[in-house]
């Protein structure tokens, strides 16, 4: 249509097909598996800082895990600076895949960005060009014009084009979700933390609670909670 222009089709191919092949780079990327042939490469990569994360041997790799990494239960394997395990990917999200998982997450805002555009574009064309509902009214039973609302005009282009307009809400709220995913990853960037530490935070900040309003109420219970 002359709202969207012809150029988009070979666009939206070429921006949908990068999509594709950024999200098999990331499925099939190496996210720092932990094996006993790779176990120097990332043992001296972090400090253990004796809170968090102190050494500790994984029965299941044979191998004593570094600093910032977790045995996956799903992958069923040790990641280096293990983030979580992403179902988007398929795999883990770790120290050496995790600026394309980023690169993913900011790209497919992007997509959903564009394809909300183009989507608006399309319901401007047939609500105005086609259907022409700027210039439509209906009559009341006492036979007075009335301009068609916004409101109407919106029911009667659901009713009309369902397919459109739930791609278009679909497009939207999708977009919105993985803007607001992808702001809590960059803060995680910007902060030097992974999504793991602040798990692993919140549990120790909910025990030292815990344990700071039993002392509260039984001074004695010390040893018992230690």
């Amino acid at each position: 249509t002359a709202r969207v222009g012809e150029i988009q089709k070979p666009l939206s191919l070429a921006i949908v097909g990068f999509g594709m092949a950024l999200h098999q780079f990331c499925c099939y990327s190496d996210p720092g598996v932990i094996t006993k042939d790779s176990f120097k490469e990332f043992i001296d990569g972090f400090p253990y800082d004796g809170i968090l994360y102190a050494p500790k041997y994984c029965e299941s790799c044979q191998v004593v895990r570094p600093a910032r990494s977790k045995h996956c239960s799903i992958c069923d394997r040790c990641v280096s600076k293990f983030d979580h395990h992403c179902p988007w990917i398929n795999t883990c999200a770790g120290e050496r895949n995790y600026r394309f998982f980023l690169a993913f997450l900011v790209y497919h805002c992007f997509v959903c960005a564009y394809g909300t555009a183009m989507l608006v574009r399309m319901v401007a064309w047939l609500a105005l060009d086609v259907h022409k509902l700027h210039d439509a009214y209906y009559v009341t039973s006492a036979g007075q014009h009335v301009r068609v609302s916004f409101l109407v005009g919106l029911q009667y282009m659901v009713a009309s084009h369902p397919a459109v307009c739930s791609m278009l809400f679909f497009c939207a709220v999708m977009g919105l979700v993985i803007a607001c995913f992808t702001g809590y990853h960059l803060y995680l960037v910007a902060t030097g933390f992974t999504t793991n530490e602040t798990y692993k935070w919140g549990d120790l900040q909910a025990e030292q609670r815990r344990h700071k309003r039993a002392l509260a109420l039984d001074p004695q219970t010390t040893d018992r909670l230690a």
